[in-house]
């Protein structure tokens, strides 16, 4: 092997891009188990959702700058040998992840988490160390790969496609790692693969012995000089005069629009997944899914944009056309969706299709609803985001002294207008304008980028000229921001109804609607059948009556004296309007995520009044929290005599956080002596888990388990003599519910039993291996 070797052959230049496959696919993987896990400690609602997104958003943007930073001064040796080590560090802290995690974090230190402050830093902190080396990786590698100038673009394009695209399939197979291996097991894959790629990468520097760096001489400088010049004579041209890129103000304007760039991508992003959420019906894999299709189309627009961007002779009108075109298709896609497809289905289930409508006409059906209308979606756009990549790199290299630090400049723009995406439209544009109303914003606000384009392209024109297609842009901006729907016309379509059938509340936790089944809300007095839907997915029924009455009422008619009780999740009311029906509760706290799902049951009431959810309004013993359930239980400290979940079905996403033996020990350990912990039992695995927890277990009929820590007594007596209270006759009245026939049928089938001991772990649901949400079977 020569030892002065100054360029990386062709087995090598694929191995390393093999390398950085890897790399990305590794990355994501981390991304979808780590977001879990830190999700137990700070919660999963819309605050500390987005506080986990932000922080690796930004432990990767320091990562990038400081990247960007060390790569102009280093050899293609040095590096390599830089890359191998940020490698080896994110693979290792994948390996002791679960113990900071989950062990520390949320374990052994759960109040960090209480002051939103605190939480933040400790997010960012835990997370700094592998998004930091995770964002050194792409500005190392770009200035090791580039020899020339006029192959900057090509080789910076190619790298971030094929790491984009290895992301892309590390999002979908995070799905199938979990359901195989569990988190452990997925993050100790993804740890080999970083090792892999480590010794790839050693393997790379050893083949640079005593290499000079690939970016200095005086011949290549003076090239650099010369190609730059051209570039900038021929090609960009953003005012009167041709466009240098030498200059720090035009530098800075192109960081400025990456920047916004980044704002628009992560704010669409969290359009479509709000979108493609009620086409999937927001289960455990949809994350993956969408995940995919959005990474997937990125890596294929890079590639398209590598044959692209070198042929344009206006890189610069290339990327705003581009970015121009990633707005108007977004608007343009929801626009014809809404208009031209029937209404949409909703089920939470694509096997629905199959059990209804036979082999042919079902899979036909799953394949458009859960295939074609996301990608439809989803790729075209983010296929024109990825082109956009190698022109911008076009337009702004021109020089190989500082190839490194202006990919980290503009990559760090760019994460930091997606951060700042991410929290803006999560957190405060969904909630004011809903998804239609983000949707008009986004596009009035993208068009900063034909503005600019008109710009570029009438230089040489009168200023009348420039300001009439300045005012027509706008114009048609503002034209085209009409047509798209309503946000109440939006979700009717949605949920394959009617307006006048929909009452529909939204904010950044997710979207509530109530779908009557019968009569327009505006025809009818009397509350006929309604059904309930969260995020697509439907949850629950009006008139109250059904599964959840009983889950409701049950445990707090064979509970002996309680007086407080707490129930997770609220959907239509019913299973917490249930557990209200004993004189003796003093107090019924209702914890939940989704704010809005409150907001829709009093629209709902006023629209037709029900006695069940006028209870749940004016009712003083009913008190709400609107946050994380579990988090809030293990902080509160607080203990109750009755503690139930209402029904979740457990392939939904985040169920397993509601069916895990650690919530069920949560459960046991919040109950006041002789307290009931209720469950829904929808699966054997989750039976199994529960039987694993508690020390007397009242099993009623197979579906209803109630667990305490003291000894059950079933008093018959006691128990007719509560169901014969005035109070609690009243109290069903109002909803015309028959609860003695409920409780003479589901009493007719109970046993006791105590806790089961030798259970093995694989027939049961932990936190860190949900087993029934990820699709594992029985």
């Amino acid at each position: 092997m020569n030892d002065n070797k100054t360029h990386i052959s062709g087995f090598m230049l694929a191995l390393l891009f093999f390398l950085f496959f890897l790399s990305g696919f590794s990355a994501l993987v981390y991304q979808v188990i780590w977001q879990r896990m830190l999700g137990l400690f700070s919660g999963v609602d819309l605050y500390s959702a987005t506080i986990i997104v932000s922080a690796f958003m930004l432990g990767m943007g320091c990562g990038t700058l400081t990247g960007g930073g060390l790569a102009d001064r280093r050899t293609t040796r040095q590096l390599l040998g830089l890359f191998a080590f940020a490698e080896l560090m994110i693979g290792c802290f994948a390996l002791i992840s679960k113990w900071l995690y989950y062990d520390i974090l949320y374990q052994s230190f759960p109040g960090l988490g209480q002051n939103p402050l605190l939480l933040g830093f400790v997010l960012f902190a835990s997370l700094l160390i592998p998004t930091f080396f995770m964002g050194l990786t792409l500005p190392l590698l770009s200035k090791a790969l580039t020899r020339q100038l006029d192959e900057a673009a090509l080789k910076i394009g190619a790298l971030y496609g094929v790491n984009t695209l290895g992301a892309s399939f590390g999002a979908i197979s995070s799905f199938f790692l979990i359901h195989r291996l569990g988190f452990e097991g997925a993050l100790s894959f993804g740890a080999i693969l970083n090792l892999l790629v480590m010794s790839g990468s050693v393997l790379l520097f050893f083949h640079f012995r005593q290499s000079p760096s690939i970016v200095s001489g005086e011949a290549i400088k003076s090239k650099a000089t010369a190609t730059a010049t051209a570039t900038a004579t021929a090609t960009a041209t953003v005012g009167k005069k041709p466009l240098n890129l030498a200059d720090t103000g035009k530098i800075n304007l192109w960081i400025a629009v990456y920047a916004v760039s980044g704002f628009m991508a992560l704010g669409l992003e969290l359009l479509w997944l709000r979108l493609v959420n009620v086409f999937y019906g927001s289960v455990s894999y949809t994350f993956s899914a969408i995940m995919f299709l959005y990474l997937l189309g990125l890596a294929l627009g890079t590639f398209a944009g590598l044959k692209l961007a070198p042929q344009s002779k206006r890189p610069v009108q290339g990327f705003l056309s581009v970015q121009t075109g990633i707005a108007l298709y977004s608007i343009l896609s929801v626009i014809l969706i809404i208009r031209f497809i029937d209404h949409a289905p909703v089920f939470a289930d694509a096997w629905w299709f199959l059990n209804t409508r036979g082999l042919v006409q079902g899979l036909e059906k799953a394949i458009h609803v859960y295939l074609l209308l996301p990608a439809m979606i989803i790729l075209p756009p983010t296929v024109l985001m990825g082109i956009s990549f190698p022109y911008l790199q076009q337009v702004i290299q021109n020089d190989l002294d500082s190839i490194g630090r202006k990919v980290g400049w503009l990559q760090t723009a760019n994460i930091i207008g997606s951060t700042l995406g991410a929290s803006c439209v999560g957190i405060v544009m969904l909630a004011l304008a809903g998804t239609a109303g983000t949707l008009k914003i986004l596009f009035l606000m993208s068009v900063l980028y034909p503005l600019l384009l008109w710009r570029s392209l009438s230089v040489e024109r009168s200023s009348p000229v420039r300001s009439t297609g300045y005012l027509l842009t706008v114009a048609c901006y503002v034209g085209l921001s009409f047509l798209v729907p309503d946000n109440h016309s939006l979700w009717a379509k949605m949920h394959g109804t009617n307006v006048d059938k929909l009452i529909v509340g939204e904010d950044g936790s997710g979207v509530v609607a109530m779908r009557s089944e019968t009569e327009p809300f505006s025809q009818s007095a009397y509350l006929d059948k309604t059904l309930v839907y969260l995020n697509g997915s439907t949850i629950s029924a009006i008139p109250y009556g059904g599964l959840h009455t009983k889950l409701g009422l049950l445990p707090a008619m064979l509970h002996p004296h309680p007086e407080e009780v707490a129930i997770i999740g609220l959907g239509s009311g019913d299973t917490l309007f249930a557990a209200g029906s004993r004189e003796e509760i003093k107090s019924i706290t209702n914890i939940e995520i989704a704010f809005q799902q409150k907001n829709v049951l009093q629209k709902l009431h006023e629209t037709r009044p029900y006695r069940g959810i006028e209870r749940l309004l004016t009712d003083n013993r009913f008190n709400y929290i609107w946050t994380d359930a579990r988090t809030w239980l293990m902080r509160s400290g607080k203990k109750f005599d009755i503690i139930e979940a209402d029904a979740l079905y457990p392939h939904h996403a985040y169920s397993g956080n509601l069916y895990s033996r650690e919530y069920f020990e949560l459960m046991l350990n919040h109950l006041k002596p002789g307290g009931f912990a209720a469950s829904w039992i929808p699966t054997e695995r989750t039976a199994n888990t529960f039987r694993s927890v508690f020390p007397y277990i009242l099993n009623i009929g197979g579906w209803l388990f109630i667990g305490s820590n003291e000894p059950i007594d079933i008093d018959m007596k006691q128990l007719k003599e509560r169901l014969e209270s005035g109070f609690t006759r009243q109290y069903f009245e109002a909803v015309e519910y028959d609860f003695h026939r409920a409780i003479h049928n589901e009493m007719s089938d109970v046993s006791l039993e105590t806790r089961s001991t030798d259970t093995p772990e694989s027939r049961m649901n932990t936190d860190l291996y949900p087993r029934d949400e990820f699709l594992v079977r029985q």
